[in-house]
């Protein structure tokens, strides 16, 4: 299983895999999305539990960069990235951010359906926002008083998305 590229730079990228077969993996990338001019970078698995990690360099600022790793069994994943622009570029910033979102409960809104294909340079994902409902043991005088009234399908599903009105 192939991981998302992770500690991206303007010119370097750690690529890292799983493998359940102990051997070599090799890692390619490329500028092309066809991997022509590829580029190499093998790495050995001598515990299938731990993951296998190479480190790239003499990457370009700016640039998409198509990878795959084939492990000794011939298992075969890829993936792309993109290292952030040169410092001092002006070239936009795209990214999205979600906290809480349990994949079904938020699934209908564009904002997370289309997440994958909006081109996005990087997503934040928060995990579990805080229950302010309901007191922390971390700081047990506080509580949120809810701001929806019961009964009142709509007003739920404000207050579970944060949308209460303001008075």
């Amino acid at each position: 299983m192939l991981e998302p590229a992770q500690d991206t730079t303007q010119t370097s990228s750690i690529l890292w895999t799983h493998s359940t077969k102990i051997g070599s993996v090799t890692f390619e990338y490329s500028t092309k999305p066809g991997f022509a001019c590829v580029q190499t970078v093998t790495a050995n698995v001598t515990n299938p539990t731990q993951p296998v990690k190479v480190q790239i360099s003499g990457l370009e600022p700016g640039t998409n960069y198509y990878y795959r790793a084939t492990d000794a069994a011939g298992a075969t994943a890829s993936g792309h990235f993109r290292t952030p622009d040169a410092i001092g570029s002006h070239n936009g910033l795209s990214f999205g951010v979600s906290g809480d979102w349990h994949g079904d409960e938020l699934a209908p809104y564009p904002a997370i359906t289309n997440a994958a294909s909006s081109g996005l340079q990087f997503f934040l994902a928060l995990g579990d926002i805080i229950d302010a409902d309901n007191p922390s043991p971390a700081v047990p005088s506080t509580r949120q008083e809810p701001c929806w009234s019961s009964g009142a399908s709509t007003q739920v599903s404000r207050s579970r998305l944060c949308l209460c009105d303001s008075y």
